[in-house]
């Protein structure tokens, strides 16, 4: 697996983790950047220095307990009906 690839890998688990969808991901991010996500998955590159904040960012935000559970489908529709 190439250091691209696990990059991409652990954003995808923190976004599922999370339930934050990934423009809120690349604006809250060190980035300040809604659309980080998108261009890491066509390739662009970003250095070293960028990688170390952006997993030092993620593990501060999992561990200040902003951790939210996946949203259940079908919740909403479920309130309706009740």
């Amino acid at each position: 697996m190439t250091i691209h690839a696990k990059l991409m890998a652990d954003i995808d688990a923190f976004l599922k983790r999370t339930g934050m969808p990934q423009t809120t991901f690349g604006s809250a991010s060190p980035f300040k950047n809604p659309h980080i996500v998108r261009r890491l998955r066509i390739g662009q590159s970003i250095t070293v220095q960028r990688v170390d904040a952006l997993y030092a960012w993620m593990r501060e935000y999992e561990g200040n307990g902003q951790r939210r559970k996946p949203r259940q489908k079908g919740k909403r529709a479920e309130n309706r009906a009740a």
